[in-house]
């Protein structure tokens, strides 16, 4: 008996690794504070709750699937929105796909564009589940790192090889925070057509962004709406992330290879958490701003807590996180596991990002109430004690 050969190289998400970790603290009495996930800690919008409230007390919402693209009032909603939000112009009919969450949606892109051996690059550092996606699917992923956070159009030409079908770009980015400017999408807008590739853009973060920062849409751009895949939904900004709605929008030719690989997956979304998604991107379209407000002041808070541990910190321009570099040769792994069991904090490790991660950890604010953030820091700050200690002595041990 044995499992496929296409699970061969792909790894648990960082972020599983540590819940397990989590429930064998539980088991000791011990309640870690949560830096690791995006979740919110926001409630969703009653407008929402409401909506959905009202869909479940109809009996054919939830005895009848949705079609299999999504509900049409969501998809017209959603068109709305990429209209008047974005710049972006699709026919709900044919060029929008409505998934379980931006994590399906990604996955059935890759599935549905990619034949064994395919390359898709990838920005160096992000997001944990890209490199399992793009294996699962039968590519390859390589890399263009951030250099100094930003992304570089000479590098990004430079990983281009003969066998690669497509780029993937979070943006802002996770972990960095990074917000791409127009500057940098007219560089990657000028290499994916000089290659003739696809891109694929995570949008998920496009609400979460800082000192006056505006949010540019790929597919806005001259000659990329027919190479370019849209990926968003509603569990970040609207805090709705069990909800799991997100959608692709793009290319009808992509949608449809898409919807032959969703059929087959999930066939469909659930249909009242779509009549949920409506009222957001209606009648609770701009709940979001409380959170980006609150995000904003966390952000300032831990920017000063860090950098008073002698850490090198640059606020993120968007997104919801901080990802610093730590000092003393422990790997990003190894760090991740010394502040869970001394400290008591969840911090996913940098090397789950990709390779420019190593020595780095992500912290996320998204669930981090302002109040919290001293005890963190005082927390950080003991483990960072012990650890200057320990290298203090063995520097002791090697000069005796």
């Amino acid at each position: 008996m044995s499992r496929a050969a296409r699970l061969r190289d792909v790894q648990t998400k960082a972020t599983t690794r540590l819940a397990d970790q989590v429930r064998h603290l539980r088991e000791r009495g011990v309640e870690p504070i949560n830096l690791a996930t995006a979740r919110p800690d926001f409630d969703t919008p009653w407008a929402i709750k409401e909506a959905t409230r009202e869909a479940i007390a109809e009996p054919h919402t939830y005895v009848v699937y949705s079609e299999s693209r999504g509900l049409i009032e969501l998809r017209e909603a959603i068109a709305a929105k990429l209209r008047y939000e974005n710049g972006i112009e699709v026919d709900p009919g044919e060029q929008l796909l409505i998934t379980a969450g931006t994590h399906e949606a990604l996955s059935v892109a890759l599935q549905a564009l990619l034949d064994p051996g395919d390359e898709v690059v990838l920005v160096d550092p992000s997001w944990v589940a890209y490199q399992g996606m793009v294996r699962l699917a039968g590519g390859v992923p390589t890399f263009t790192t951030l250099r100094a956070g930003r992304l570089d159009e000479d590098d990004l030409r430079a990983a281009i090889t003969p066998r690669t079908k497509a780029i993937l770009v979070n943006n802002p980015n996770n972990p960095t925070g990074t917000v791409l400017t127009r500057q940098e999408l007219e560089g990657l807008a000028r290499v994916a057509q000089e290659h003739d590739l696809l891109v694929i853009t995570d949008e998920i973060y496009e609400h979460f962004l800082y000192d006056g920062r505006q949010h540019v849409s790929l597919a806005t751009l001259p000659g990329m709406a027919e190479r370019t895949l849209t990926i968003n939904g509603v569990s970040k900004a609207y805090a709705m992330t069990g909800w799991r709605v997100g959608y692709a929008a793009g290319p009808s030719w992509w949608i449809e290879a898409m919807l032959l690989v969703h059929q087959h997956f999930i066939s469909a979304p659930c249909t009242f958490a779509q009549k949920g998604a409506v009222a957001a991107f209606t009648v609770a379209k701009d709940a979001y701003a409380e959170m980006v407000a609150a995000y904003t002041r966390r952000r300032a808070a831990l920017a000063a807590g860090l950098t008073s541990l002698g850490l090198q910190v640059t606020p993120p321009e968007g997104a919801c996180f901080y990802f610093p570099r730590f000092p003393g040769g422990l790997s990003s792994q190894e760090l991740s596991d010394l502040f869970l069991e001394r400290a008591g904090l969840m911090l996913t490790p940098g090397s789950a990002f990709g390779p420019s991660g190593e020595g780095h950890l992500r912290l996320s604010f998204a669930s981090l109430p302002e109040s919290q953030v001293p005890e963190v820091v005082r927390r950080m700050e003991n483990v960072m004690d012990e650890l200057a200690a320990s290298r203090m002595e063995g520097k002791g041990k090697e000069r005796a």
